[in-house]
C-alpha cells in the first residue's frame, strides 16, 4: 500500500519519504496559523556499539523500543520519522522553543528512565537531541531547519551523552 511506502518497517514510524511528504504540510499549516514550528533531530547514541558488540537483532530491538519511547514522549500531534539507521526527526507544529524544551526533556526522561531488557541484557539506551524552532514564513524550508537541528545535535554530542541543544532560527 501507499502507506507502507511511507513507514519504516522496523519502528512503525514514518520514514524519510514520509517526512518529505509531511514536512511541507506541517510548514504550510504553521504559516497559515502564524505559529512557530520546531524540527528535532534525535540520535540513538549506542546503536552502532550494540551492533558491534552484540547482534543486529538486539540493536534493532533496542532501537524499536527507543522509537516507541520517543513516540510516547512527544505530543500526540507530533510527527516522528526514522531518518536513517539510528536517527529520528520529529516535526512539532505550533511549538515554541520553550515547549520544545519541555518535549525534549520528556523524551529524554522516557528513553533514559529504565534500561531496555533484551536477550537477558540490560541496555541503557542513550539519545542526544538537537532542535530548532522558527516562526514560519514563506521562504522557510524544512531542509534548512533540519540542517540547523542536525548542527545542534552535533553540539549536543560534543557535550557528552544524553544532552539536548535547542536553537532558534
Amino acid at each position: 500500500s501507499d502507506l507502507a511506502k511511507l513507514t519504516d518497517a522496523l519502528t512503525g514510524c514514518w520514514n524519510r519519504q514520509g517526512l518529505e511528504q509531511l514536512a511541507p504540510i506541517e510548514l504550510d499549516r504553521a504559516i497559515r496559523q502564524g505559529t512557530q514550528i520546531t524540527v528535532m533531530a534525535v540520535k540513538m547514541e549506542s546503536y552502532e556499539k550494540l551492533r558491534a558488540y552484540h547482534s543486529n537483532e538486539l540493536a534493532d530491538d533496542v532501537l524499536r523500543e527507543v522509537a516507541h519511547r520517543i513516540v510516547i514522549g512527544v505530543r500526540p500531534q507530533d510527527v516522528v520519522c526514522r531518518d536513517n539507521s539510528d536517527s529520528f526527526v520529529v516535526l512539532l507544529g505550533d511549538c515554541s522553543k520553550a515547549t520544545a524544551s519541555l518535549v525534549a526533556d520528556r523524551v529524554m526522561g522516557k528513553v533514559h528512565a529504565e534500561p531496555v531488557i533484551r536477550e537477558g541484557i540490560d541496555v541503557r539506551a542513550s539519545i542526544g537531541i538537537g532542535a530548532v524552532s522558527s516562526l514560519s514564513h514563506r521562504s522557510l524550508r524544512y531542509e534548512d531547519l533540519l540542517e540547523v537541528a542536525n548542527e545542534a545535535l552535533e553540539e549536543a554530542g560534543q557535550l557528552g551523552q544524553g544532552r539536548v541543544r535547542l536553537r532558534e532560527f
